[in-house]
């Protein structure tokens, strides 16, 4: 892998919220909650918690090495739902998550082609209602909904997944420019820095060189300080493509990283732009990389998240970071469970508990909710 593509490979870069990766008793205590409560709440908040428990059982079962069951756990989820339908807009959506984080699970295991042709699949069937098939299943999404305006917010919803997730699976295969097409025909560019713009600059960066890509910079019009400092890097890396020379902008990309704030659930997007502003820098080994390399890892820490510190770890080689800065990165991994194949029985066994309660609570629900009359 060449420096460039070690670099924008990260891209898109976008703050989008996720769960805290901490100690995976802690996960699975949480997933657990999420289900008890679901099943002692009233139904509209009930839903909620227990469509949560399910994604975030599925979500543990991937990071821990247990695709199958991961698959497994959002089929299962999914098929909870089918009975209930017409569902409402805000449970036709829930109903479509489990789906959706299927084709997630093909990108982590590298089949970003697989995860692309299950988005695609999936906005057909629910705009034309074509079959869908997934794991030699077929479904059918005819009658989701009750009315064709609540069919309507899912489709606005689901398109916001297909522009962002979408291309992802695209650049997951390396298919950049396929990406870029992705957007562009979903109407996914706009003007400012979202999955959409960033895709279309890297794109143009590669396939026709700098003097493609920075107008489309120039013409981006960041509204928040996370897209300056998005922006920043962007540019640094088409001029160190033109000509190598990055002094002019060099500087205001380290500050706008080192200001920018860290927002509750954004410390795997922090992580990833801090490494791609050290690499834009020079490496760990510059001086004027030291105090971003400080930051950052001050800041992985202090949140003792394993996405985080599972991301440095792969960034940099094992020569790169001092020793005891590697073991502690390495302990927050191993105890949030990214390091392992499976998980110990016990924990297992309350992981399929919480699944099972919460899907248990979800039909609950819905039967209480008949006809998408509510929730």
């Amino acid at each position: 892998m060449t420096r460039l593509d070690a670099i924008v490979r990260r891209f898109p870069l976008i703050p989008r919220p996720r769960p805290r990766c901490g100690p995976i008793e802690e996960r699975i205590a949480v997933a657990r909650k999420l289900a008890d409560d679901a099943t002692m709440s009233a139904p509209h908040e009930g839903l909620a918690s227990a469509a949560q428990a399910q994604n975030l059982c599925a979500l543990i079962a991937s990071d821990c090495g247990l695709p199958d069951l991961a698959r497994a756990l959002c089929r299962q989820h999914h098929n909870a739902y089918l009975d209930a339908r017409p569902l409402t807009a805000r449970q036709a959506r829930l109903a479509l998550e489990p789906l959706v984080n299927l084709a997630r699970i093909h990108i982590r295991a590298g089949d970003g082609l697989a995860a692309h042709a299950l988005l695609t699949d999936l906005w057909r069937a629910l705009n034309d209602f074509a079959p869908l098939t997934i794991d030699a299943t077929t479904l059918s999404l005819s009658g989701l909904t009750a009315n064709s305006a609540d069919l309507n917010d899912v489709r606005t919803w689901l398109w916001t997944v297909l522009i962002a997730d979408g291309p992802r699976a695209l650049i997951n295969a390396g298919q950049w420019q396929q990406a870029r097409e992705h957007v562009e025909r979903h109407r996914g560019i706009g003007h400012t820095l979202l999955d959409g713009r960033q895709i279309a600059v890297v794109a143009a960066l590669l396939t026709h060189g700098p003097a493609a890509a920075l107008p489309l910079i120039d013409q981006t019009q960041p509204a928040h300080s996370w897209e300056k400092a998005v922006h920043a890097c962007l540019t640094v890396l088409c001029h160190s493509v033109a000509s190598g020379d990055t002094t002019a902008h060099a500087a205001t990309m380290r500050r706008r990283y080192l200001h920018l704030p860290v927002e509750p659930g954004t410390q795997l997007f922090h992580a990833r732009l801090g490494l791609t502003v050290i690499d834009l820098l020079g490496g760990p080994q510059e001086e004027r990389a030291i105090p971003v390399l400080t930051h950052l890892l001050e800041e992985i820490r202090h949140a003792a998240d394993g996405y985080a510190a599972k991301e440095v770890l792969t960034g940099f080689g094992s020569d790169v970071l001092p020793s005891h800065t590697r073991q502690e990165l390495t302990r927050i991994v191993h105890s949030s469970g990214l390091h392992q194949a499976g998980v110990p029985s016990h924990l297992k066994a309350e992981l399929l508990h919480a699944a099972n309660t919460g899907e248990q609570a979800l039909r609950r629900i819905l039967k209480l909710t008949p006809g998408g009359r509510a929730g």
